[in-house]
């Protein structure tokens, strides 16, 4: 579904990203970790286009995508949820829903299966985005972003700052959507169990490199304490 090879990336003469390489099958929840600064948001901000690549390639469904607009990304079949959620706080929930669906050609009203996804937001519809709890705010972006019907879905630490109810509840859409959809699933996070509960695969980054990678019971104490123990 997804790969990148020997991905590189500069912020002027600092080198933020060094030959990343990694795989994001269908059907496979995927988590890239590591402390905070050694380039996951960068990372996920090149895949989707909001920063341009210096050198590597990037593929989806075996297309080269490294060279195509951000917007022309989206189009293509990539889902977006960056950190913080980015809701519009002043726009309903349908609203907020709707503003999604301007990366579809497809599609002009929101589906009901994202609202039966998350049932709160069908509850809420009329509801301006910035009186919603973070857990909630989750839900709606990440339903935005699933409003357009992604081949992959890419979500930026998803889980902070979210009560524990609200995360168990995203992990099991995230599963469902593996399950139902064969959905390839890129996901930031920092939250071990969430990982060791929900992810297929794990990759580790330090200082801009990939330095490890496992299935997810590969998830030892010795990398725990190497890579990502504060």
């Amino acid at each position: 579904m997804l790969s990148i090879v020997d991905l590189s990336f500069s912020y002027g003469e600092v080198q933020a990203l060094r030959n990343i390489s990694l795989d994001v099958p269908s059907a496979t929840i995927v988590s890239v970790m590591g402390r905070n600064g050694v380039g996951k948001t960068t990372l996920m901000k090149n895949i989707v286009g909001i920063l341009r690549s210096t050198a590597g390639i990037i593929q989806l469904d075996g297309q080269s995508i490294e060279k195509t607009p951000a917007h022309q990304r989206i189009l293509a079949g990539i889902g977006y949820v960056p950190q913080g959620r980015m809701i519009f706080p002043k726009l309903t929930v349908e609203e907020n829903l709707r503003v999604g669906l301007s990366g579809s050609l497809k599609r002009k009203l929101v589906p009901d299966e994202v609202l039966d996804l998350f049932p709160i937001l069908r509850q809420m519809c009329d509801r301006m985005g910035g009186d919603l709890s973070g857990g909630q705010q989750q839900q709606l972006a990440i339903g935005r972003a699933l409003v357009t019907d992604p081949k992959i879905l890419i979500l930026d630490e998803p889980t902070e700052g979210i009560q524990p109810n609200i995360i168990q509840q995203i992990g099991q859409v995230l599963t469902q959507l593996v399950e139902q959809r064969q959905m390839a699933i890129l996901i930031v996070e920092q939250y071990l169990d969430f990982v060791r509960e929900f992810c297929q695969h794990f990759y580790i980054m330090n200082r801009g490199e990939i330095v490890a990678n496992a299935e997810a019971e590969g998830l030892t104490q010795e990398i725990i304490r190497e890579y990502l123990s504060v």
